[in-house]
């Protein structure tokens, strides 16, 4: 019988390292484990397939690199498949040079045309698995994995379900027909559950955050200086596209509040988006242009949040926003909307606030409870770093996906999954 790694046998000790061997008829790898712990022979990797829309900056696309960065290439072989390339996606080169394909598909194309070439670039490919990567793939992942003849089809819910811009119907729609949905925070399992999606086929696995060294060397007051920020002045981070989910207007009215109120705050805001202008001007209009930079698209935008004080999320629509990960990493207290995986973020009254959406005066009181007592924001910040240290690390999510895809396909294919 040959066994995948999550089911080995006991562990022969006198077996030296294999990387590999062959037996007639099948090709057969083995990891290259330690000695005592553990020796198996595995099947060939499984073909996992990749759908995304775009590679342009943005959360789905980052977890996707650092799922594959992280990824066993003995167990698996990743390909990516970019159903709308265009000249924004960033994310295209860094794939490239993890050794992973990626297959684009121009966005000029049109929309039978597309999904044509989607179905043959499948079927040349020929995946064990196809994962998509945002609920605007799921009913092309269901129809294409059937067409081509794939195996194992998995989608994913990475934003709000109810507040998406969809009906009903279409949040059903794009559902329907996968052996498997992850979700990404606690309450998109709740909003599938509440769409009737079986509980057995939803799988939640939480997005990650890795370190980086650079917070280490961080240069805080060089920072705070490009910044234009006072000493005396807390700094207030954010980071997201400007687009209407994120709610910048709320952060807006919030910072003129507190100013109002003489705290001595400045925002600064990393992301890009087509209402950088209407945000501007709200800016300007406010009084507030002092006390509020937008620093456009920044790929370090992460690190030298570290060098602010707080960090705010106002959105009205999100899954599990990349930014309070990253937010909280750097090592700052967390105030957030009560939005999509806030909860499984932060703990309230110890790494951060948690506030109602769209509820200014409840935002402007938790960033005077962190105003207030700087030591008490320092610990919180401490503990909010400790918690995504644990709970959202790269390993832990690349080790959740890595069972999903073998125990999806065990599940479907147990003969072949144990010749």
């Amino acid at each position: 019988m040959f066994l995948r790694s999550d089911n080995r046998p006991p562990v022969l000790d006198t077996l030296p390292q294999v990387a590999a061997f062959q037996v007639p008829g099948l090709e057969c790898k083995v990891p290259k484990w330690g000695r005592n712990q553990g020796f198996c022979v595995d099947l060939p990797p499984l073909k996992v397939l990749h759908l995304v829309t775009g590679l342009a900056q943005g959360g789905a696309e980052r977890q996707l690199y650092l799922l594959l960065e992280g990824s066993d290439r003995v167990r698996f072989r990743p390909v990516v498949l970019v159903r709308h390339a265009s000249a924004r996606d960033v994310w295209t080169r860094p794939i490239r040079a993890l050794d992973v394909p990626v297959i684009e598909i121009p966005g000029t194309c049109g929309t039978l045309r597309r999904f044509w070439r989607m179905w043959r670039e499948v079927k040349r490919i020929g995946p064990d698995l196809i994962q998509g990567w945002t609920l605007w793939t799921n009913p092309q992942l269901a129809v294409l994995s059937r067409l081509a003849g794939v195996p194992v089809s998995v989608g994913s819910v990475r934003c709000n379900l109810y507040r998406s811009g969809r009906g009903a119907l279409e949040r059903w729609v794009t559902t329907r027909g996968l052996d498997c949905i992850v979700a990404n925070s606690s309450k998109g399992e709740r909003d599938l559950r509440k769409l009737g999606f079986p509980q057995g086929k939803i799988e939640v696995i939480y997005n990650a955050v890795r370190p980086e060294p650079e917070w280490e060397r961080l240069d805080r007051e060089s920072v705070r200086r490009r910044w234009n920020a006072e000493p005396h002045e807390v700094v207030l981070a954010a980071i997201g596209n400007l687009t209407p989910p994120k709610n910048y207007p709320l952060l807006i009215a919030a910072v003129r509040a507190l100013r109002e109120r003489r705290w001595p705050v400045k925002a600064v805001v990393f992301g890009e988006g087509l209402l950088r202008p209407v945000l501007e001007a709200l800016v300007r209009s406010s009084g507030l242009e002092p006390h509020i930079r937008f620093c456009g698209q920044d790929p370090e935008a992460r690190i030298w949040v570290g060098a602010a004080d707080i960090f705010v999320l106002t959105s009205w629509g999100e899954g599990m926003a990349n930014a309070l990960l990253e937010g909280a990493m750097a090592g700052l207290p967390v105030v957030t909307t009560a939005v999509g995986g806030a909860d499984d973020v932060v703990t309230e009254g110890e790494t951060g606030h948690v506030v109602p959406v769209n509820d200014c005066d409840a935002l402007v009181a938790a960033v005077e409870r962190l105003l207030v007592d700087p030591l008490r924001r320092r610990v919180m910040g401490q503990r909010a770093r400790e918690r995504v240290l644990t709970e959202f690390s790269q390993a832990r999510m690349v080790e959740r996906f890595g069972a999903l895809y073998e125990r999806v396909w065990t599940r479907k294919y147990p003969a072949k999954a144990s010749r």
